[in-house]
Order: C-alpha cells, then sequence, then structure tokens
C-alpha cells in the first residue's frame, strides 16, 4: 500500500520542518527513520549515505512534495521522525463505502469485537480496514500485522510475539515458547485496553488438503487464539481481519458468536462510487458527458475494481496521456468493447474471446495482472484441481449451472462428483467464483487471467 501528503498535509510537515531547522532533505531526518526502520543498521553507513530499503533522499522529498505516494510504512516512518499523526499527514484515497464503513464502525464500536473482511485481491480490504480504524478515538491504541509483507512465519506465536513487542511498556509473557501462555496475555492486553488490531492477508496463514478443507491455519494455534478471544468476556478491543480466502475455522466462529463479530465481502465500486473516484484521482469530466460515458465504460468492465480502476487512472494522469481521457480511450477502447461485446454475443461459451484486461498496458501488467497471477500459482500449487476447474470456467461468458462447469473435470480428468465439489469449495472459499442465483460466473479481471492460462493449458 502506498500513501502521499495532502495540500494540507504538506504545509503541516513544512512548518515543523521549518520549527526543527532541517532542510529538506537532512542527514537527521533519514538517519532517525532509518533507526525506526531497521534499528541494527550499523552506524558507519550513514556517513556513507546508505540507508535501509525504502529509506532514501528520493522518498524523503517525494514524501514532502506530494506528487507521488511512496510506501505507506515509509511514509509513516518519515511522519514518526516528525512526531506527526500520519493519518493528518496523509492524502485520503479511500473513496465511496460510506454506507458499509458506517455500518461496520456502529457495529465494531457498540456490539462486535471481530470483523472479517474477505474478497479478491485488489478490492481495497487493507484500505477499507485502515479507514476503519483511523475512525476509532484517539485514544485507541492501533496494532497491525500484515503477512504479505513481513518476512515472519505464519506460526501464531512468532506473529502474537512480534505485535507484543511493538506495544510500549509491554512486558512480555513468560515462556514465549509456549503458545498456551502468549494466547491468555495477549488475550487479556487487548480485552482490557482500548486498542484495535489489524491482521491483514490471513490467506498466508492458511493451508489445506481434499479431507479436512482446503482453508484451514497451518497452525492451530491462530484458531485457539481466536476462540479464546471470542469467549472473553467485557472485551473493550477489537480485531479486525482481512483475507483473501474464508478461513474455515473463522466461519464456525462467525456462526458460534454471530452477536459478537461479522463477514463483509468486500465488491467492486457501483456507478455512482466509480465517478466519484475518477472525480478524486482528479480526472476532469462531468457525469452525463461523454468523457464520463468513457470512464464510466472502463469502470464497468472492470466490475469496478479498485486496484485496476487506481492503476488506469495513474495512466490516464500521467505521460502520454496528461490527463486526456478521449486520448487514453482511444488507445484502448478495444479491450473495453470486447469484455462488453462478449456479453452480448448469443454463444454461451467461448475459448477464444480477445479479453485482456489484466494486461493491455503495462502498469496493468505489472500492478494488477501481477496480483492475480500470485493467486493463480498460489491456487496452480496447492490445489491443481480447483486450478483446472477455475481455468475451464472461463469458457463462459455468462452465469451457467455448476454442471457445466464439472463436465470438463470429469471427461479430460476423470474426476468423480465428490472431488469435482472439493475443488468448486476452494474457489468459492477464494472468491474466485461468483455465485449467482446457484449459477456460476468468474469476475471479468479473473476471467481474463483464466483464458490466458486456458490457452496455454490445453
Amino acid at each position: 500500500m502506498t500513501l502521499k501528503a495532502s495540500e494540507q498535509g504538506k504545509q503541516i510537515i513544512k512548518t515543523r520542518r521549518e520549527t526543527l531547522g532541517w532542510t529538506y532533505n537532512d542527514p537527521q531526518w533519514l538517519k532517525a527513520a532509518s533507526q525506526i526502520l531497521d534499528p541494527d543498521w550499523p552506524e558507519d553507513l550513514f556517513f556513507d549515505g546508505k540507508y535501509p530499503n525504502g529509506i532514501s533522499e528520493g522518498t524523503l522529498k517525494r514524501f514532502q512534495g506530494g506528487k507521488k505516494p511512496i510506501d505507506s510504512q515509509v511514509f509513516k516512518i518519515y511522519c514518526h521522525v516528525l512526531n506527526l499523526p500520519w493519518e493528518d499527514i496523509a492524502e485520503s484515497c479511500f473513496v465511496g463505502r460510506n454506507k458499509i464503513v458506517n455500518e461496520l464502525l456502529n457495529n465494531l464500536q457498540t456490539t462486535h469485537k471481530l470483523l472479517l473482511l474477505t474478497g479478491i485481491t485488489g478490492t481495497g480490504k487493507t484500505a477499507l480496514a485502515n479507514k476503519l480504524m483511523s475512525k476509532f478515538p484517539k485514544e485507541y491504541q492501533q496494532l497491525t500485522f500484515s503477512f504479505e509483507t513481513s518476512e515472519q512465519e505464519p506460526n501464531f506465536a512468532s506473529v502474537a510475539t512480534q505485535i507484543i513487542a511493538n506495544l510500549q511498556k509491554a512486558i512480555l509473557p513468560s515462556q514465549t515458547n509456549q503458545p498456551e501462555n502468549i494466547i491468555i496475555w495477549l488475550v487479556d492486553y487487548i480485552s482490557n485496553h482500548e486498542c484495535v488490531l489489524l491482521i491483514d492477508s490471513l490467506e498466508f496463514a492458511l493451508q489445506g488438503d481434499q479431507h479436512t478443507g482446503w482453508s484451514n491455519f497451518k497452525d492451530i494455534w491462530w484458531e485457539k487464539f481466536f476462540l479464546a478471544f471470542m469467549a472473553a468476556p467485557n472485551c473493550q478491543g477489537k480485531i479486525i481481519i482481512t483475507s483473501q480466502e474464508m478461513p474455515i475455522p473463522l466461519e464456525d466462529i462467525l456462526i458460534s458468536y454471530n452477536s459478537l463479530c461479522e463477514h463483509q465481502l468486500l465488491q467492486g465500486f457501483t456507478d455512482v462510487e466509480i465517478y466519484e473516484f475518477f472525480h478524486k484521482q482528479e480526472i476532469g469530466f462531468t457525469e452525463n458527458s461523454e468523457i464520463g460515458n468513457y470512464l464510466l465504460r472502463i469502470g464497468k468492465a472492470y466490475e469496478g475494481h479498485p486496484l485496476a480502476l487506481k492503476t488506469i487512472a495513474g495512466e490516464i494522469l500521467n505521460t502520454p496521456f496528461s490527463g486526456d481521457v478521449n486520448k487514453y480511450w482511444c488507445e484502448y477502447k478495444n479491450e473495453i468493447a470486447a469484455i462488453e461485446q462478449a456479453y452480448k454475443e448469443i454463444e454461451l461459451e467461448s475459448i477464444n474471446d480477445n479479453l485482456k484486461l489484466d494486461c493491455y498496458s503495462k502498469r496493468l501488467r505489472e500492478i494488477v495482472k501481477q496480483r492475480i497471477e500470485n493467486t493463480f500459482q498460489r491456487l496452480e500449487k496447492y490445489v491443481p484441481n480447483a486450478y483446472k476447474l477455475l481455468c475451464f470456467g472461463s469458457i463462459y461468458r455468462r452465469a451457467v449451472p455448476k454442471r457445466f462447469w464439472f463436465k470438463n473435470l470429469s471427461l479430460r480428468y476423470g474426476l468423480n462428483i465428490q472431488d469435482q465439489e472439493i475443488a468448486l469449495d476452494a474457489l468459492i472459499d477464494r472468491y474466485l467464483v461468483e455465485n449467482i442465483n446457484n449459477d456460476l460466473r468468474q469476475h471479468n479481471l479473473i476471467r481474463s487471467t483464466a483464458l490466458e492460462h486456458l490457452r496455454t493449458y490445453i
């Protein structure tokens, strides 16, 4: 995730820097940031102008200039050096979802103590989680752990110990090699303190097999931790989780403690939110104009996928388009028209649909396609039958009964109905297929990638 300074934030930074008497790229600033990011960074490297990855004169200048975003962790560290709350400095890139935010926040601040946010990659789960955290009163302590950006092993004891180590004035529980002690300590802390713990990208802590299911915890102590947390009475703290998969143990917890927790599946922007998004990106247009129609068609082709639209907005605003939506449309309209045409075709299935929504431009290949490819690679490695089902299911242009999807697994691979159902469950757990009135379909971005895989697979 990246952040950049708002106009007001840039002025606050400038005022604080001048108060400290620092220059625009003062080495003191870079050194202090380095020591926060990597406390073990050798002192002698500072004399050679060498800093940990992410800390540099370039990122410091971009942080102050606010024209281009930088890594969110580095952004927050630069703010911390100035003793400024990063939420007051960063430009809000959050769009829409006002109803969801208000409902979830109200539930968290009243009856609920655990929230699970799920959905395919790039739908804004982390952004929504951060938005919710920012809405809590200032006295609430905010704790964050991301499996995606951390090199930490996904076992509970290691992650929990790291979370506890980041607590101010917290004394680590004795015998930290015993997970049950850590569970007791951490549950007690969250229960008795006003705090919000964000556990991001929990899917990296999941594994499975065809006998037990595909989305169980690699370490059973995670399940024991969440059960202990939900059973704790009079809890002041909250936990927010994001995941591309529905963890089976958490699904059971959601049912057992339905009055204390909530699950929110995050999908794409609505038409109104698509317009709001492009307005917020400072792309000039009116909603009923030809340009507005182009932007809406782009947004709907991507089913309002936030990461894809953010990438596209960045391309429109930068060279060679420099904010010219019409020029961008002329360059890429064929790809948008292809998805629109696929829905109009009489034939139900086709392997030859020319969908390149995930990769028709360089930035989409670098950001969106790579994120989706990572999902496909994990699926192929851990659940090969589900990967095959996803690929062959991409031939369908519209939602169809699951027997249509199953026929290729049966004819080509001889899988029985039980194995077919197991493969489908793995896709449903990962939100890679949508169930619409008991018919199955794929998100446009997923289908675009799946078709490409299918052509090389058969």
